[in-house]
């Protein structure tokens, strides 16, 4: 079999491997940051300069280099994998639930089940199950195929919402990843498997709780926990305002498009903001007038 060339950008060094290898096989345990000289686990990377998991297979000569968490695209790529783990903790424990990661926070992720309250023993037989996948290992495993079948499989999983995305992007071929199991996609490259995801946290929060990954300075430690209550509530109206128009994912907004309900969606939400900012008026005047300042007699 025709050997290629990978030149290694993190070692100045020249590999030759056999065509269908995967990047993982000439991956260092770990990299050094050139800034701070600390050192930090692979997790993924750049081939070519794209963003690539490790069991990326090879066919051409390349220029690789390996990223850790010190890295915005490592960062991002922990990230998703401890998203796609909390999802198949949920599946574990609670199948009945619909889990939502709605939006980031400050201190993390906020996630949630849909119509309902987490409790605090929910989180804390959630946060066991995480820490139990985690020690098993587990790998993430990807998948390439069509579209329509994607389509299809997220259907047969009930979640319609995940379907409409592959629908309505208007792609051939697609990603899905695999986790004990359970398949999802994502918009890049994951870890290889659950036990590089060691440090996390859940923090109970509103009605769900705050899923929290490491600190940028310190990746044996999570991000330290800060007010978030303003941008709740600044995003809990942004989500009422996507249930009014009928965009509640990426397939929505994107099937609008296709129908031509562009300049629809553009007034209504024109609109919508011209309220807002009259009703916030209203409150600040009527907030003026009940408060008088009384200034103290010469």
């Amino acid at each position: 079999m025709e050997n290629i060339t990978v030149s290694c950008i993190n070692d100045g060094k020249q590999y030759q491997l056999e065509a269908g290898e995967r990047l993982g096989a000439i991956a260092p345990p770990s990299v050094i940051d050139p800034r701070t000289g600390k050192e930090y686990p692979v997790l993924a990377a750049l081939l070519d300069h794209q963003l690539r998991s490790l069991d990326f297979p090879l066919f051409y000569p390349h220029q690789v280099e390996f990223i850790g968490y010190n890295h915005p695209e490592g960062r991002r790529t922990y990230l998703r994998s401890l998203s796609f783990l909390a999802q198949r903790a949920v599946r574990n424990l609670f199948p009945d639930k619909i889990f939502k990661i709605n939006h980031s926070l400050p201190s993390g992720l906020y996630c949630k089940f849909r119509g309902c309250r987490i409790t605090d023993e929910e989180i804390m037989r959630l946060r066991e199950e995480m820490r139990r996948l985690v020690a098993l290992d587990l790998p993430f495993t990807s998948q390439r195929m069509t579209s329509s079948d994607a389509e299809a499989l997220f259907k047969n999983q009930h979640q319609p919402l995940k379907a409409g995305v592959q629908h309505s992007l208007g792609k051939y071929f697609c990603t899905v990843y695999w986790l004990d199991g359970v398949p999802d996609t994502f918009y890049g490259p994951l870890v290889r498997s659950t036990g590089m995801l060691k440090v996390f946290d859940l923090m109970p929060f509103h009605h769900g709780f705050c899923l929290q990954y490491p600190s940028d300075d310190d990746i044996t430690r999570t991000i330290p926990r800060q007010k978030q209550m303003k941008l709740t509530v600044t995003l809990k109206d942004y989500g009422r305002w996507c249930k009014t128009t009928g965009i509640v994912s990426v397939g929505a907004l994107n099937t609008c498009l296709m129908e031509g309900r562009a300049v629809e969606l553009i007034n209504l939400c024109e609109a919508r903001q011209e309220r807002y900012y009259a009703e916030l008026a209203d409150r600040i005047y009527n907030e003026r007038q009940r408060v008088k300042i009384v200034f103290p007699s010469s």
